[in-house]
């Protein structure tokens, strides 16, 4: 055995060097491999071999100048020496083959070797085996079975770290597969929650544009309750972009203050039905910034009904915006209920909050991810429960003088010529009550339900604008926007998307199947009017 053995100082730096080589390979494969190339040298032996167990047998996974036919071969483990070997962790020298009646000859039949000796590789329990091989009866010696013994040490410790690292690879690509399992799922639920909302939401829109409403107290309940579960779906599917690092910016310049108009208003029913006096000094000038308007939109949306939550009914809500230090600084501060100080350093992680207030917890996380995106930071303070709470946005101030100063009320306010519109939708309340939505607002619209119809439709109606579901059966909205621009005159004809999809990767697939525009369902009549005002501009 190799303590009895002294190495010299030559056999100590050979192993050491062996050690070295071992020490960063990343599979069994390389271990095996390198092994077989290194304990050749180191022995001075004909051949090598590394053998693996696996159950009641043994697999070769390497070797070098004994037989072809060994590599990834199985044998019984009672069959051969390195099963021996491996099974009573026992080295094993045999100096002749043809004089020990133990080792089945019929395996080294159509080989050189004459003499072996056998190590097992262990980390505990025996693993496999490293087998050197010689032409010649005699050639193992003391010194080369203890040399064979410390190098199998090293090859262990090889071979757990690989382990090691295919466990974590495994446990990773297991991770990566759940994670694209679950954005499979939220994209699928959203879709599934989106479908039945919209023709919802285009209801309680066509009831109020058309006035005389009987209902109107519990119109306006449903509005916002459905609203709020819009949010809730928006905000789900967030979270999954955010976690994945998904989320896309479309930045340009504009005013803070429009950004902040337009969240008012976003939120404008909750405040009202919480009887909540909001106070808004930000001026209308001098805080230009390079933003998302849609996403900070969200962001102020997010506090401001934050705000509304945690304070009772009939609160005041001031929303400040100022420069402070070269940056734009907001400022959403109410006088409700505050935070617990306790909660405080977490606030802004995923699924924290207050639970007695209700909610998914993922508002203040999306709030953070997007103002951190746009290169600002927000905090929050309070003076304790029953004291209200702050939250500050800071946000780094653009430069430049070409701003765009129009909200989306100047856009929808722009006069808009009666347009013949097709929709094609197989859900067909979505399809019916958007064609409605359409008429109510001074258009043509003619409705189908799936890609033969719309195909049917278009030879004798010619169609300026076409909003085209993308799950539709028979044909597919991608391959039905192919087979409309192909006929002429509907060559230029602009495709909007509609779909309860909302991905970053459906919107690139839909730009680029040929759609002029992405819209998440449900819409809302201020969508539709900026969409055909700009497609009409």
């Amino acid at each position: 055995m190799s303590a009895a053995y002294t190495f010299s100082p030559d056999d100590n730096a050979a192993l050491l060097r062996c050690a070295r080589e071992l020490a960063p390979l990343r599979t069994i494969e390389e271990v095996g491999a390198v092994a077989c190339k290194l304990a050749r040298s180191l022995v001075g032996s004909d051949g090598v071999c590394v053998a693996m167990r696996d159950g009641a047998f043994v697999h070769y996974i390497a070797e070098d100048a004994i037989s072809p036919l060994w590599k990834g071969k199985h044998f019984p483990i009672e069959q051969c020496i390195s099963g021996w070997v491996i099974v009573h962790a026992t080295p094993a020298a045999v100096p002749d083959l043809e004089a020990e009646p133990r080792i089945p000859l019929n395996l080294y039949r159509n080989t050189f070797v004459k003499s072996l000796v056998m190590v097992p590789v262990s980390t505990g329990n025996p693993i496999a085996a490293v087998g050197a091989y010689w032409k010649t009866v005699g050639a193992p010696t003391p010194r080369t079975t203890a040399l064979l013994e410390s190098f199998a040490r090293d090859v262990g410790v090889a071979m757990a770290n690989a382990r090691t690292l295919a466990g974590e690879g495994d446990a990773r690509v297991s991770a990566e597969a759940t994670a694209r399992a679950k954005d499979e799922f939220l994209a699928m639920l959203g879709h599934e929650l989106r479908n039945p909302l919209a023709p919802i939401v285009t209801a309680l829109h066509l009831i109020k544009l058309r006035g005389a409403d009987p209902f109107e107290r519990e119109r306006a309940i449903i509005d916002r309750q459905v609203q709020h579960v819009v949010r809730l779906v928006d905000d789900l599917l967030d979270v999954s972009r955010i976690t994945r690092g998904a989320i896309q910016l479309r930045r340009a310049s504009t005013e803070l203050s429009l950004i902040v108009h337009r969240a008012v208003e976003t939120v404008g029913a909750m405040l009202a039905e919480r009887a909540h006096d909001v106070v808004v000094t930000v001026p209308p000038a001098g805080l230009p910034i390079d933003a998302d308007f849609d996403r900070l939109t969200q962001v102020v949306a997010n506090l401001l009904s934050n705000a509304a939550k945690y304070t009772p009914r009939g609160g005041r809500i001031e929303v400040v915006g100022d420069v402070e230090g070269g940056c734009a600084r907001l400022v959403v501060r109410d006088n409700g209920a505050g935070i617990d100080p306790k909660l405080l350093p977490r606030l802004f992680d995923l699924l924290q909050g207050q639970p007695e207030h209700g909610g998914l917890g993922f508002g203040l996380s999306i709030v953070r991810s997007i103002v951190e995106l746009h290169g600002g930071v927000v905090s929050a303070a309070s003076r304790g429960p029953g004291r209200g709470a702050t939250f500050t946005i800071r946000l780094p101030l653009t430069g430049s003088s070409d701003l765009d100063t129009s909200t989306i009320d100047d856009v929808i306010a722009a006069p808009a010529r009666t347009l013949r519109v097709l929709v094609v939708d197989d859900n067909v309340d979505a399809a019916q009550t958007l064609g409605e939505l359409l008429e109510v607002m001074g258009h043509q619209p003619i409705v189908v339900h799936d890609g033969p119809a719309a195909l049917e439709a278009v030879q004798t109606f010619t169609p300026e604008v076409v909003f085209l579901d993308i799950g539709l059966p028979v044909i597919d909205g991608y391959e039905l926007a192919k087979q409309l621009h192909a006929i002429a005159n509907l060559a230029d004809a602009p495709l909007v998307a509609i779909t309860g999809y909302g991905q970053p990767a459906d919107e690139a697939r839909a730009t680029a199947a040929g759609f002029v525009d992405h819209l998440v369902k449900p819409l809302s009549p201020e969508t539709l009017r900026v969409v055909l005002a700009k497609l009409t501009a």
